[in-house]
């Protein structure tokens, strides 16, 4: 596998999971390589559940599968967040009227953070702005 990890984050997941936010998954890759992925990378146990595309979903949209996540598990808009850092994770958010953290460290090019409510330009800066922001 030719992927890693970027620094801070599975200290970040580990923080939020010990101060009780419940951690889900919502990824546009195929939900086979996503699994493998968090494996790989000794993840999988931070999260409650892994919402990732299947061949089988009648629609392939990010918003799509982040409404299934939410309806299933029964979370609140208003006490949930996504953090991401490309456009179809803030256009998910919206969408599904959830409040959303741009990932700074990730992938994402600054003028697609700027459309996140927050951004984060570290792991270890997602702490603070959850404890700001979350009613």
């Amino acid at each position: 596998m030719n992927s890693t990890v970027f620094e801070g984050v599975p200290d970040l997941l580990a923080e939020l999971r010990k101060k009780g936010f419940s951690l889900y998954v919502c990824t546009s890759k195929r939900h086979h390589f996503a699994i493998r992925m968090l494996n790989a990378f000794k993840l999988t146990d931070l999260f409650i559940a892994i919402y990732a595309d299947k061949a089988e979903y009648a629609s392939h949209s990010k918003a799509d599968l982040l409404a299934l996540l939410i309806r299933e598990s029964g979370l609140r808009a208003k006490s949930a967040w996504m953090i991401g850092d490309r456009i179809f994770d803030f256009e998910a958010a919206r969408a599904n009227d959830l409040r959303c953290i741009a990932a700074g460290w990730g992938y994402g090019p600054e003028e697609e953070c700027l459309r996140a409510d927050a951004v984060a330009v570290t792991p270890s800066d997602v702490l603070a702005l959850l404890s700001r922001q979350t009613p």
